[in-house]
C-alpha cells in the first residue's frame, strides 16, 4: 500500500467527512476523546493540500435518479473544463453533456 495514498477522514455517523491532509500535524485540527476517525485509501491521485475532494454523482434524466457517488481530488485551480475532464475520466461521459 503506497503510504501518499493513505489518509485519515472524520466519521459523523455513517457519514465521512473532511479528509485530513498529511502535511499537517494532528494539533492543528480540532481533536477531542470519542472523535471517530476512519482511514482510506485513495483509488486515485495522491492526497494534496493544493486539491479539493469532491463527490461526484450524474444525474440520470430517465429515471430521474442519481448513481452512486465517487471522489474526485480537483487541483484548486482548476477550470470547469478541467473539472469536465475529471468528471468524463470517472464516469464515462463525454465532455460536451458536462
Amino acid at each position: 500500500m503506497d503510504p501518499s495514498q493513505v489518509y485519515l477522514r472524520e466519521k459523523h455517523s455513517e457519514k465521512l467527512t473532511m479528509a485530513y491532509l498529511p502535511s499537517k500535524v494532528l494539533s492543528q485540527y480540532s481533536m477531542h476523546d470519542d472523535k471517530e476517525l476512519a482511514i482510506q485509501v485513495s483509488e486515485g491521485a495522491e492526497v494534496k493540500e493544493s486539491h479539493y475532494l469532491c463527490m461526484v454523482k450524474v444525474f440520470e434524466p430517465d429515471t430521474w435518479q442519481l448513481s452512486a457517488p465517487k471522489e474526485l481530488w480537483i487541483d484548486k485551480m482548476s477550470t470547469l473544463k478541467d473539472f469536465a475532464a475529471a468528471c468524463e475520466a470517472a464516469f464515462g461521459i463525454s465532455n460536451e453533456k458536462i
